[in-house]
């Protein structure tokens, strides 16, 4: 468990994919490597700093998995009251009119 995980992107506006439609607007195949080159770096360190990150992180999981169900709950019974309170206003204007 706890597992790296990288998301290789490219440049905004770059297709790494050539575009035949139009030949001349593509990048030249060094630029397409270069970026295929940052994106395994990036994939690289994302990986290895994952790994050694959760054999630090091991001994907080459960607390914080804990507490990460505590916030959900939280967060569900304050969206139902909210709910509750607005179907009773709903409830009140109606019967009021």
């Amino acid at each position: 468990m706890g597992a790296g995980r990288a998301v290789p992107r490219a440049p905004a506006g770059h297709d790494p994919a050539p575009d035949f439609d139009h030949p001349a607007q593509d990048l030249p195949a060094p630029c397409d490597y270069g970026i295929a080159t940052a994106d395994g770096l990036y994939a690289l360190v994302a990986a290895v700093g994952g790994a050694s990150l959760t054999q630090v992180a091991e001994p907080f999981m459960t607390p914080l998995r804990w507490a990460s169900a505590l916030v959900l709950l939280a967060l569900a019974a304050s969206a139902s009251w909210q709910l509750l309170l607005a179907g009773l206003a709903v409830h009140l204007l109606v019967s009021a009119g």
